[in-house]
């Protein structure tokens, strides 16, 4: 059992702490944010070093760089368009390809050679057409960097590597290095000793690589070039002879590509003559086989045959009416021979002789009609009448005889017209079966014909092109020589500077925030250790006249004072009052929480047990001795001890004492205990300030019977994993906890402080009734 366990039964029940669990990963947007800015704001000093250094660097830098000038030029592609089942675009697919097409080594290889690119002037690029004029670069040429400076009348080269003087000539002359060759030029260009180097080809292209700005342009398969250097002569000459090698590329992919697709469409020329001859055998032996001519021909013949043999069928036919109708008309003919006649004047030119026979009818008649018209006239029984009536008797026999004949005939006529109709009628069921095999052949031969006669207009077209030597590329706008140099935009620049300091300056005072472990704000307190804060107290020296702070102060103790009372659900009757550290104001908060608790009309005793560095007597201005420690050793009785505070009358003190060798046995013994059970029955309150907690042992002794300990943390002071500690070591002793009580927080940082401005602008509290007690030192 713990030494003090009987003293802990002796006292009434304290009451317990409304316990507070903070969960170690809440966080929030609006609490992280303000968690940034107040880093920020701390930590201000690095930020505007940051920003002043990138500042300063960038206005240095664009002070010392040269004018810049960027040549344009405007090309526009024009992609062939590719043969139906052939493709063979000479320069590649789209115009996307086109842009990478221009970044390669094929077409800026030639322009390094065209324009000396390998070499490149380190002091002053600017004098680089001025001074480097006709120069010869052979592909052996080693990669060096040399010196060149007017030494009087004479130039010296000197290879830089080497310290080794290469050529020296008089001024006005060419000079010849290792795989070199350039000038002459004008003296007056070589004021100043200039740097240059000697790349090699592949370093060469590289670099024009990444400095040649290829982008689509504005317009339907347009392409702009941009390239910027500090000599305008040779940044035109560096895209003019890029767009020329462009163009040559082109012409070249394009005339061996007219070259392939000629020898292309050639071999599938071969392979479809040989197609067409097949299907022209195919549809000629068909023809013969089936003994068909063209189908269309004969389907017309075949079908005005028809129609023609219908209609001499249905004229047939009706001769054939007329025929019955004489016959019949012959057999049935009563003597008046008028009908007979009229069937005769139809029907006559049918019957073979048969208008003849009618005449001659007509004739007897006549005679007969002569002879026995009259009244005088012969009778029937004439031998003359006899004979004419035999003559005409014999005569319609004869005509029906004829008739009968002639009707046969027209009916044999019939039979065979309708056989001979029957016959076209079966030729024409017959002809679609065998015009639609024949013109599926004769389709598929006009549709090889046409793929031959199509692949000859091709053979031709891409003989003429390939001899042509066109390319897809032609140059819109040529780069002319930049009048102007680029804008600096120094002021952008600065302002990028600007920001990226600021950005640097963020980041590293935010990484040395997060390796910062000192309390900074309440936040950290309650993620260290788990316990609420209960008040903030805000940073005011022993010197400050501010009446605002003073509120401020006053007000933060108040709401201290609530919120111990809503921790313990009542007024604490004993308090101790401790610190991990020390120096971190914990007596201030103890005489300045007995004071606001005091002014409330209670009566409240406040004990310094910190016998090891009393403050309390200071900061209340009493007398140290008789004190604790004298009551504790029996040099003094406890009435003599307890003095009436002179700051109010409702707070009385008992200062710290004589100094002792052993105060943790003066604490941690039974007189002390007793002397904690009868006081805690004369007043309302009893505060104690006891020693800080990983300092000595004290604050634990005392914590085992108070109804709540408070623990104070100096912001921006207190080590995270010192208070964790010293909270960890209370809870070891079943010390109940009630809260820490954030000391020294920056004024603008406390909560509430941007109310009082408007709070308190029509009445200010006298600050001289009630005063806020500081300590004079940071030892409390």
């Amino acid at each position: 059992m713990h030494e003090n366990e009987p003293f802990r039964a002796a006292l009434p029940p304290a009451a317990d702490a409304v316990r507070y669990e903070l969960d170690a990963d809440e966080s929030g947007p609006v609490q992280d944010l303000q968690q940034i800015t107040g880093t920020l704001r701390r930590r201000w000093w690095l930020l505007a070093a940051t920003s002043t250094v990138a500042v300063v660097a960038a206005w240095y830098l664009g002070r010392s760089e040269p004018r810049r000038y960027t040549a344009e030029t405007l090309l526009q592609y024009s992609e062939s368009a590719p043969v139906v089942g052939l493709s063979f675009s000479g320069v590649g697919q789209g115009l996307g390809a086109q842009l990478e097409i221009i970044r390669s080594q094929a077409v800026l290889g030639p322009v390094v050679d065209s324009v000396d690119a390998r070499l490149t002037i380190l002091d002053d690029p600017g004098l680089r057409s001025d001074i480097f004029t006709d120069v010869v670069i052979a592909p052996e040429a080693p990669p060096a960097i040399y010196l060149m400076e007017l030494v009087g009348d004479e130039i010296s080269v000197v290879h830089e590597f080497r310290e080794e003087e290469v050529a020296r000539v008089p001024v006005g002359s060419r000079i010849d290095l290792p795989g070199l060759s350039f000038g002459p030029f004008d003296s007056v260009f070589l004021q100043d000793p200039i740097r240059f180097t000697i790349n090699r080809r592949q370093v060469a292209i590289e670099r024009l690589q990444g400095r040649v700005l290829v982008e689509e342009g504005l317009g339907p398969d347009m392409i702009r070039l941009q390239f910027t250097h500090s000599d305008p002569r040779h940044a035109a000459a560096v895209l003019n002879q890029t767009s020329a090698s462009y163009i040559e590329y082109s012409k070249g992919t394009n005339k061996a590509a007219q070259a392939r697709r000629r020898a292309a469409i050639a071999d599938q020329m071969v392979l479809l003559a040989d197609s067409l001859r097949a299907a022209q055998d195919q549809s000629m032996q068909y023809q013969s086989e089936a003994r068909l001519l063209d189908p269309s021909v004969e389907g017309n013949a075949l079908m005005s045959n028809m129609l023609t043999t219908e209609t001499e069928l249905q004229s047939m036919r009706f001769d054939e009416s007329l025929l019955e109708s004489m016959v019949t008309g012959l057999q049935n003919s009563d003597g008046s021979d008028e009908s007979l006649h009229r069937i005769m004047a139809l029907g006559g030119n049918l019957v073979p002789g048969g208008a003849q026979l009618d005449s001659e009818l007509r004739d007897l008649e006549a005679q007969r009609s002569r002879l026995t018209a009259s009244q005088f006239g012969l009778t029937q029984a004439n031998p003359e009448v006899v004979i004419i009536d035999s003559l005409i008797a014999t005569t319609k026999q004869q005509m029906q005889i004829t008739a009968e004949q002639a009707l046969a005939l027209q009916r044999a006529r019939i039979e065979s017209t309708e056989r001979r109709l029957g016959g076209i009628r079966g030729q024409l069921s017959r002809l679609p079966e065998r015009s639609a095999e024949f013109s599926r052949l004769e389709q598929r031969v006009t549709a090889i014909q046409q793929s031959f006669d199509l692949l000859v207009a091709q053979y031709f077209q891409a003989q003429i092109e390939e001899g042509a030597e066109a390319g897809d590329v032609q140059i819109v706008d040529p780069a002319p020589v930049p009048l102007r140099p680029d804008p600096s935009r120094r002021g952008l620049k600065l302002v990028v500077a600007l920001m990226a300091g600021l950005m640097i300056g963020g980041i590293g005072a935010i990484t040395l925030d997060q390796l910062d472990s000192r309390v900074r704000q309440a936040r950290d307190a309650e993620r260290a250790v788990h316990l609420q804060v209960l008040g903030s107290v805000p940073k005011i020296s022993s010197r400050s006249s501010n009446p605002k702070s003073v509120l401020i102060g006053k007000e933060a103790f108040r709401g201290l004072r609530t919120n111990i009372r809503f921790a313990l659900r009542e007024q604490p009757r004993l308090m101790a009052i401790t610190s991990s550290a020390p120096g971190e104001g914990k007596s201030t908060i103890a005489v300045n929480l007995a004071l606001t608790l005091a002014e409330q009309g209670s009566r409240v005793l406040l004990i310094d047990a910190d016998l090891r560095r009393p403050q309390v007597h200071r900061i209340l201005g009493v007398e140290r001795l008789p004190g604790l420690s004298d009551v504790l050793m029996g040099e003094a009785e406890l009435e003599h001890a307890i003095v009436r505070s002179p700051v109010h009358p409702g707070l009385s003190v008992i200062p710290g004492g004589s100094a002792t060798g052993s105060p943790a046995e003066l604490v941690g013994g039974d007189a002390f205990m007793r002397m904690v059970l009868d006081l805690r029955e004369q007043y309302d309150t009893v505060l104690v300030d006891t020693s800080p907690v990983l300092a000595v042992t004290d604050a634990a002794l005392i914590g085992t019977v108070a109804d709540g300990t408070l623990v104070v943390v100096r912001a921006n002071e207190t080590d995270q994993g010192a208070l964790s500690q010293a909270v960890e070591q209370l809870r070891r002793v079943n010390a109940n906890l009630v809260g820490i009580v954030l000391n020294d927080v920056p004024l603008d940082n406390v909560g509430y402080a941007s109310y009082y401005d408007s709070y308190y602008d029509g009445e200010r509290e006298d600050t001289r009734t009630r005063h806020l007690l500081r300590s004079g030192g940071r030892s409390a």
